[in-house]
């Protein structure tokens, strides 16, 4: 299971607890799919329209943080509107091993949903309508 996630030297490393032998332990990119124009139609069958973001400038806001502090490489990001697409994109992307990001609102502080390859984003905050985060304030309000 770790192989594929890590890289060994010669020095000890401990993950999830057990230690490793290596010099270092850096992330390696395991062997993903990359996102087909096949994949882009089932999506577009699953999805209404306009839930599916693709092109440089309407994926900026996806591939960045709030702080504009951490940038990402994805092409596509899915806008799904109810808990049963959710579970049909990520059953998909999960059999034809297509990585995925999941993202709310995008306003964590260390960048874990921004997309650090070429990874899908599966946008979830429009499944929280009535959430909506206050910049000037600082707050998120969620009725």
């Amino acid at each position: 299971m770790l192989s594929g996630w890590l890289r060994l030297g010669s020095s000890a490393t401990t993950v999830l607890g057990r230690r490793l032998s290596g010099v270092a332990a850096s992330a390696v990119k395991p062997a993903y799919s990359e996102i087909t124009g096949d994949d882009v139609d089932f999506f577009r069958s699953k999805l209404q329209p306009g839930a599916i973001i693709q092109g440089t400038e309407d994926l900026a806001p996806y591939n960045k943080d709030w702080m504009n502090k951490y940038f990402g490489k994805s092409k596509l990001a899915l806008r799904p509107k109810t808990t049963e697409e959710v579970s049909e994109l990520l059953r998909y992307c999960n059999e034809k091993s297509i990585p995925v990001v999941p993202q709310g609102g995008n306003t964590g502080l260390v960048g874990g949903a921004v997309p650090v390859n070429d990874e899908g984003c599966i946008h979830i905050g429009v499944l929280y309508p009535g959430a909506f985060h206050s910049e000037p304030n600082a707050e998120a309000v969620v009725s």
